[in-house]
């Protein structure tokens, strides 16, 4: 048995509040140009008060927005609804901020795992709202083992290469250093591969009354499937993003499970198409 699940927003129901989005993101850059220029104020007071400013801007506009989202979805006969509130939002938002720059953004993951557990929250069906299952502390080390110290080591190795060659400490001919050069890329490209399916399996993990929702994925194949579309995007110089977004979604999507404590398993799958919409 097939459930669709939809969505029934079209543009104009959203783009007064993307226009305000939009028009007060560009005062307040043209504030913060006019206090450091005008008015003298340093840049590190002015760029601190544009985050602050750009947070409430981006608080009350994913609130409003959300809220005209959220019920145009349907899963079959069942309506989404969204109960969200500004003032809450907000908080949290200028509580995480704050946290985060004190502990050097050490807190980071504890604020970005509270923001997704308070959205989710927020959105309920049939009067049974979602849990977002996912944890600050599991996102902390996703990030170090997956990303951070990954690249430091390729960068720093590369980095070292590069130094030695700039400073003659070593020589290396056209062929070795295209081919250093592209080793380095493959690197790249294989811990923001493996960053990306990390990041989606953390963030895939909700429960809804007694489904669980995750992403059912391994490792390799989502690698292959991720690197292949940064590969594709890479030599296209950018122009094959849109459809590479496309294909990633419908393929995590795919991939994602709904799971009933009972056994029972339902998936998902996207019908959209490339060039349409």
């Amino acid at each position: 048995m097939k459930t669709e699940l939809a969505c029934s927003i079209q543009g104009r129901d959203w783009w007064k509040p993307v226009l305000g989005y939009l028009i007060l993101a560009f005062a307040l850059q043209a504030v913060g140009g006019f206090l450091v220029s005008k008015a003298g104020m340093p840049q590190p007071l002015q760029s601190i008060l544009e985050i602050l400013g750009s947070t409430v801007i981006q608080a009350v506009f994913a609130i409003k927005v959300l809220r005209i989202f959220v019920p145009s979805v349907t899963y079959g006969q069942k309506q989404l609804a969204f109960s969200g509130q500004t003032g809450e939002y907000l908080r949290l938002h200028l509580r995480g901020l704050l946290l985060s720059m004190i502990t050097l953004g050490i807190y980071g993951p504890w604020y970005i795992t509270r923001v997704r557990a308070y959205l989710a929250a927020c959105v309920s069906m049939e009067e049974s709202a979602f849990s977002f299952l996912g944890k600050g502390g599991r996102l902390l080390k996703l990030i170090l083992l997956s990303y951070v110290l990954p690249l430091a080591v390729v960068v720093g190795l590369f980095g070292s290469i590069v130094f030695g060659v700039a400073y003659n400490l070593m020589e290396m001919n056209t062929g070795v250093w295209i081919l250093l050069s592209s080793v380095f890329i493959i690197a790249l490209l294989v811990i923001i591969s493996a960053f990306v399916y990390y990041i989606n399996k953390w963030s895939i993990d909700y429960q809804w009354r007694d489904w669980r929702i995750s992403l059912n994925l391994s490792l390799t194949p989502a690698m292959n499937m991720i690197m292949g579309q940064l590969l594709i995007t890479l030599l296209s110089l950018g122009i094959y993003a849109p459809a590479a977004g496309l294909r990633l979604f419908r393929f995590f999507a795919a991939n994602t499970q709904v799971l009933q404590e009972s056994g029972q398993k339902r998936r998902i799958v996207f019908s959209g198409q490339i060039g349409h919409g």
